[in-house]
């Protein structure tokens, strides 16, 4: 079974390192068996993040990249592939690899951690969320 979670991984580590756009998105919702969302919808979303006070003053818009990188962390966690740790905590490592401003190794997040203003944090090795 290891091979089927190495190759969605693989994939969607493809997909990232391409630059997400909609429709890399819709795919990537089918990698982590997600519902379907359109890509009419995914490119003209916000996220909870686009609501809050930047922490740093001023505006601080989301670039599309990192719009898509906190709707997938979001969207996971309400999957049933979110508690299967083999997927889960490489998956989120993944996204916290391109949504952080640094991630150390062997970073885990559990289920339910938001990060709002990932692109300002800088994790260490050995983080457990």
């Amino acid at each position: 079974m290891g091979n089927v979670f190495e190759h969605k991984l693989a994939a969607i580590e493809q997909l990232i390192s391409e630059g997400l756009t909609a429709a890399r998105v819709a795919e990537i919702l089918t990698l982590i068996e997600a519902p379907p969302v359109s890509e009419q919808v995914l490119e003209h979303m916000k996220i909870y993040s686009d609501t809050l006070p930047n922490p740093r003053g001023g505006e601080t818009p989301f670039s599309p990249q990192q719009r898509f990188l906190h709707f997938l962390w979001d969207v996971f966690d309400k999957l049933p592939l979110s508690l299967v740790v083999p997927f889960s905590i490489p998956f989120r490592r993944l996204l916290a690899a391109h949504l952080f401003k640094r991630c150390g190794v062997a970073f885990i997040a559990e289920e339910n951690v938001r990060f709002n203003f990932g692109q300002f944090l800088e994790v260490g090795d050995n983080v457990f969320f």
